[in-house]
């Protein structure tokens, strides 16, 4: 389907490359833009997602990956959104879709080239973090563009036991744990500013489906079959957050600036 000591927009080669290897896989047939036009489709899926990211959007909000606008359409129906696509296929299908919405304030290219002059209410991805290996890179930059009382929120997929060979063909370094929660505290240990306010996991039907699918089966793709089944699902697995399972197919993540 994303730090310690960020200063300015400066990429490695290491970091060059990770977005040359996910610009093939989300370019126009890569594995991963097939992934998302499949789940594009999962209607109820994507609003139970969109909702979780609602609850902390506010007057300016930032999509960081906006990928084909999945999220961003939902979102986009009550509030105003600037989104980020590296990708060079999906950035201009964003363009397209979303030319008559009023609330796609902008759409851009790299996100670590936005001026941090700008503040928001809220940024946010979802199935973004898991593509670059240096996450705490652009955790840091999104803290640094966000308004007192602005949250960072993170949408990720779970459980390093799940870790498949489709997750690495479509660009993941990992899927995360409460040790990557630990890692970024580690790693934001010298910001006083920022304080991690939600690390849950969601979704446990969903990693049962995926354990079998991807890691026992070998599965090398999304099916569309799969998707629908998920979706016909959501209004049964949606009430199990109410519940803690300590165990998911995914993760959201919440950072709160608070002064």
């Amino acid at each position: 389907m994303n730090f310690v000591g960020f200063e300015l927009v400066v990429f490695t080669d290491k970091s060059k490359m990770q977005i040359q290897e996910n610009e093939f896989v989300y370019g126009y047939s890569g594995n991963g833009i097939v992934a998302l036009e499949t789940v594009e489709e999962a209607k109820l899926y994507n609003k139970w997602i969109a909702e979780k990211i609602e609850d902390y959007l506010g007057d300016k909000n930032l999509e960081i990956g906006a990928g084909t606008g999945t999220i961003a359409s939902i979102l986009s129906e009550r509030y105003p959104l600037y989104l980020y696509e590296i990708s060079k296929a999906n950035n201009e299908f964003l363009k397209e879709r979303f030319k008559d919405n009023s609330n796609i304030v902008s759409i851009g290219f790299d996100f670590l080239s936005v001026d941090e002059t700008e503040k928001f209410s809220c940024i946010y991805s979802s199935n973004v973090l898991e593509h670059l290996e240096d996450d705490v890179h652009f955790v840091n930059k999104g803290l640094d563009l966000l308004k007192v009382g602005g949250f960072f929120v993170a949408i990720v997929p779970a459980m390093m036991v799940l870790f498949s060979s489709f997750d690495k063909s479509i660009g993941h370094y990992r899927r995360y744990t409460k040790n990557d929660i630990k890692r970024w505290k580690t790693a934001l240990s010298n910001r006083d500013d920022i304080k991690i306010i939600a690390s849950d996991y969601f979704n446990p039907i969903g990693a049962v489906g995926w354990y079998i699918k991807m890691k026992l089966l070998k599965q090398k793709k999304i099916n569309k079959s799969d998707a629908l089944l998920m979706n016909a699902i959501i209004p049964f697995v949606s009430w199990l957050d109410l519940f803690w399972f300590g165990f998911g197919q995914s993760m959201l993540i919440v950072l709160k600036k608070v002064k």
